[in-house]
């Protein structure tokens, strides 16, 4: 079983609020194939198929950005955990497109997608917006892979401008 599907069966995924595949690990968690991965509109349905399952689906799309899809609305606060039994449950979903951010001097990949993640979920535990949380996670992978290390020693919070926000299309 490819370990990208793996969570999908887990008796933990009731816990689960964020996954964060990158393209071809969606295509085996949702079991169905892009025909086209530059198609946003297919890559937004297929991340809002696991919305059953989880709060927020992180795309990420190496050199063509990330995709955040999530239940409710893309202005409403990212959310810090599944909801409790019995809460409300909306059925808005939303599918915003960020495209990547330019970087001259690649050093190595490996590890982007992690800082991209980790500084996403630090910018959601301070509070900060979707496009905010998107900005941090964005750099911190221009930090990564600009670095030998897929993550760079001298990565910390100071790093980071916190006010900065990336501009997404909304996809719906």
């Amino acid at each position: 079983m490819d370990k990208a599907v793996k969570i999908l069966s887990s008796r933990y995924l009731s816990s689960v609020t964020y996954v964060s595949p990158n393209l071809s690990e969606l295509q085996s968690m949702t079991g169905r194939t892009l025909t086209d991965p530059s198609d946003l509109h297919a890559c937004a349905e297929l991340c809002c198929s696991l919305l059953s399952s989880v709060q927020v689906v992180l795309l990420t799309m190496g050199a063509e950005g990330v995709m955040v899809a999530k239940r409710g609305k893309r202005d409403e606060p990212l959310p810090l955990a599944q909801p409790s039994e019995g809460a409300s449950t909306d059925v808005t979903v939303s599918a915003v497109h960020y495209p990547a951010v330019k970087v001259h001097d690649i050093v190595s990949v490996s590890g982007a997608g992690d800082c991209f993640v980790a500084g996403f979920i630090a910018a959601a535990l301070r509070g900060c917006s979707q496009d905010t949380a998107v900005s941090v996670g964005m750099q911190a992978a221009t930090l990564s892979i600009s670095s030998v290390k897929s993550v760079p020693l001298d990565m910390n919070v100071a790093s980071i401008d916190w006010r900065k926000r990336a501009v997404g299309a909304v996809i719906f």
